[in-house]
């Protein structure tokens, strides 16, 4: 990794270590917020979580994909990131769920009645030992608060960019705002140096496997000819 990258992981890292902390990483395609994002979570042993979008996907799959994240925070309660790039934003509404999410745990129309009704029995138990006399469904919302990280990683120089911050203010009033500008000369510098160690990392595995294949098929060639001839 470059020093630059490092740099980029370790600030995500430290906001990441917070609860309740959620993140607005600003750059260019090509500037790594995606990857720094995802070694960052796996560092800290996060469950990432990140839409896999398609042409005909819209709010009803989104929910579903939030649902899940949701679940993980709000149920299980284990930390969790959910990473959302401006080119999965197929409808304005999914900056709309995410501005409410980060702004108070929940999204408007989430969950139908039996849905939360469901999701709730499951954590009756849980709040009884750690609520304080919070309602479950209070309980469960501020463990999504607690638990679930919101990470939206937009391109400032995109259409949109500047009327869904000022339609949705908790992506700057919320979040921690990352700044991710073009690569360094001296990044640009290492990158020939680590794929060169990566390519000499790659053959000396490939040569490694075709000493061990041509080990054993030595043996095997030396078995052969030491075995007692069938007597017929």
């Amino acid at each position: 990794l470059t020093t630059q990258a490092l740099h980029h992981i370790s600030h995500i890292d430290r906001i990441l270590s917070g609860h309740s902390s959620h993140i607005l990483i600003i750059g260019r395609s090509g500037v790594g917020k995606r990857d720094s994002t995802t070694l960052a979570s796996y560092m800290l042993g996060y469950d990432l979580f990140s839409p896999n979008v398609w042409r005909d996907y819209g709010i009803k799959q989104f929910k579903a994909d939030i649902k899940v994240a949701v679940y993980n925070a709000g149920i299980q309660g284990k930390q969790t990131v959910f990473l959302v790039e401006d080119f999965q934003i197929m409808s304005e509404g999914f900056v709309e769920i995410l501005n409410s999410l980060i702004s108070s745990g929940e999204a408007p129309g989430l969950y139908c009645q039996e849905e939360l009704e469901s999701l709730l029995i499951s954590v009756k138990e849980r709040c009884r030992e750690e609520g304080k006399g919070q309602s479950p469904y209070n309980f469960f919302v501020n463990q999504v608060k607690k638990f679930l990280h919101v990470v939206l990683c937009m391109d400032s120089q995109h259409p949109k960019f500047l009327l869904r911050c000022e339609s949705n203010p908790a992506l700057y009033s919320l979040c921690t705002i990352l700044y991710f500008g073009e690569w360094g000369e001296d990044s640009l510098k290492q990158i020939p140096i680590l794929m060169n160690d990566l390519t000499d990392l790659f053959h000396n595995g490939e040569r490694s496997e075709l000493t061990e294949s041509n080990g054993a098929e030595s043996e095997g060639e030396r078995k052969s000819v030491n075995e007692e001839p069938i007597q017929y």
